[in-house]
């Protein structure tokens, strides 16, 4: 590997724990869990900044430098300069930003056997975490995991800024906060310049950031948006796919894709096993809903207002069977729903 892509690199964890309902102090950066990378709600709650830019350059400012709590593993600290396109949260003003983040450094020696690095180089763009330390703005995390998220979804205008810091603490606490449906829209929602492969090769990671940040339901409908865009039949496949295996319901998309003879014949394969898994999970779905309507989903929802989601999206289904085994599991055990059963018929 050469030292252009290793000063490039940025990866990271970083256990991130908070107490009671107060925010969370800050960690050491040097401190991190090869076994517990943070995950997206970690990285949104510890950051006072979040912002969407493509990469100018980047490169190692410091190389070698021992980690604080782990001497042994030796450190590159990266400095990537980034065009700023949305500030989602905090008070940057700037249309250039300086970014710093400690990576992997290919001074270690021995062979490297964690997770894939994270690069960013330049002309991406990517959606930083960021905290200010001594008046840099820095990666809430470093040295492995997805600690920043690529956009392949273009430039996105009219995005909703917050000031608050709390509005990212709150992410912790409660599903479908105002900033985690901004992050999934900035995600799934196609901008200028986007890149269609881009999309496409991230979407299965964006619609689990969408299902965590938002909710499944409105992740639903953001790639229903993608399904019925004519112009990129490649990104409503995947979007597609995704539904029928993801969410219950959501299948309906699987015959337009079949009958789309400018999608590949691998596409068209894709389609045919999803199909064929669909109608066969939908045996036991079936026998479920008969039998334990509120634990009938694989997909186990974390909530008893969960469990009502995954019933409306069956709504959708195709098979008049599972529509009318969901609405009764609804009107027994969710009187306020009964207008979208009745919707459905």
């Amino acid at each position: 590997m050469t030292l252009a892509v290793w000063r490039l690199a940025i990866c990271g964890t970083l256990i991130l724990q908070t107490v009671g309902c107060r925010r969370p102090t800050q960690g050491d950066y040097y401190d991190f869990d090869f076994q517990r990378p943070p995950d997206v709600k970690q990285l949104v709650s510890r950051s006072s900044a979040i912002v969407v830019g493509t990469v100018a350059c980047a490169k190692a400012i410091r190389e070698g430098v021992p980690a604080r709590k782990q001497p042994e593993l030796l450190l590159d600290q990266i400095r990537a300069d980034v065009a700023v396109e949305n500030v989602l949260l905090g008070d940057i003003k700037q249309t250039r930003l300086e970014i710093e983040f400690f990576a992997y450094s290919r001074k270690n020696r021995g062979g490297y056997t964690g997770p894939s690095l994270l690069t960013v180089g330049p002309g991406e763009r990517w959606m930083f975490f960021l905290t200010r330390e001594s008046g840099v703005y820095r990666s809430v995390a470093d040295v492995r995991g997805s600690n920043a998220l690529t956009v392949g979804s273009g430039l996105h205008k009219n995005v909703r800024h917050f000031d608050d810091p709390q509005s990212a603490w709150m992410v912790l606490y409660t599903s479908d906060t105002d900033i985690g449906n901004s992050i999934s829209d900035v995600l799934l929602d196609l901008g200028e310049g986007y890149s269609a492969s881009g999309v496409a090769r991230t979407l299965n990671s964006s619609v689990y950031v969408s299902s965590t940040l938002s909710t499944r339901k409105k992740t639903v409908a953001r790639l229903l948006k993608l399904v019925a865009n004519e112009r990129e039949p490649v990104i409503g496949a995947e979007a597609c796919l995704i539904l029928a295996e993801q969410f219950y319901g959501q299948y309906a998309c699987l015959q337009k894709f079949l009958d789309n003879p400018a999608l590949s014949a691998d596409v068209h394969k894709s389609m045919m096993e999803m199909q064929s898994k669909r109608l066969n999970w939908n045996k036991r779905l079936k026998y479920d809903l008969r039998v334990r309507p509120l634990f009938a989903f694989s997909m186990v929802p974390d909530s008893i207002l969960g469990v009502r989601d995954e019933l409306e999206l069956l709504l959708d289904d195709p098979d008049s069977e599972l529509r009318q085994l969901a609405c009764a599991a609804l009107k027994q055990n969710y009187p306020d729903s009964l207008t979208k059963c009745n919707a459905s018929r």
